[in-house]
């Protein structure tokens, strides 16, 4: 598989030296939902989203990658290995609990990825991996509270967004094309934050994020 190349590295190393504006972080968002749907449709479930796995490109453009972990629908992951480590804290209760890896574990998954590219952190950071998995298969989630950078009138329908991948039952989780609707209706309706065309990014720890 090849990449355009990714002159910003990945997601993660882009917001771990820079601030990245929350208009361009709902851009972000949308593409690589695009993405995932593309997946979806080649009957590809990628396994391990999170921000690392995300290539930036010079214009903040994401590629999804490493796709060392992916299946095709029909390969029903079950087990966990031992070795997975930090993948736990973007994992889905389900799959925390030795059930098969579905779309609905995708949905949960680009959520939590959502969570840390709007607060520039990974999920649950400081804790155990044991913690993490305790709290989560009991309906636990990382907080949602926003700073400043995030317009208030805008807070509550980003927050739904992101809570609505995280329900606890895999069925009630919203689907990836009514994800994709909410995520482009966003994104319409701050499309006027992009003409003063300034750059996406700041110094690190400019923004209010919580």
């Amino acid at each position: 598989m090849i990449f355009e190349w990714a002159d910003r590295g990945t997601l993660k190393e882009l917001y771990e030296v820079k601030d990245i504006k929350w208009h361009y972080k709902v851009r972000i968002a949308l593409e690589i939902c695009r993405g995932l749907i593309f997946l979806q449709h080649v009957d590809i479930l990628h396994h391990d989203l999170r921000c690392e796995n995300i290539l930036m490109t010079e214009s903040l453009e994401p590629k999804i990658y490493n796709f060392e972990l992916a299946r095709s629908f029909d390969w029903k992951t079950t087990t966990m290995d031992q070795t997975i480590g930090d993948i736990l804290r973007w994992m889905a209760p389900e799959k925390l609990n030795n059930k098969p890896y579905t779309t609905q574990c995708e949905i949960f998954s680009f959520g939590m990825l959502l969570w840390e590219l709007t607060f520039e952190k990974v999920p649950y950071q400081g804790w155990e991996i044991e913690r993490i998995v305790d709290h989560v298969t009991k309906s636990g989630r990382e907080k949602i509270t926003f700073g400043s950078s995030i317009p208030e009138n805008y807070q509550n329908e980003y927050k739904n967004i992101i809570s609505d991948t995280w329900k606890q039952n895999p069925h009630e989780r919203i689907p990836f094309m009514k994800l994709l609707d909410l995520l482009e209706e966003l994104y319409t309706s701050i499309s006027y934050m992009f003409e003063d065309n300034s750059l996406g990014l700041l110094p690190d720890k400019t923004l209010d994020l919580d």
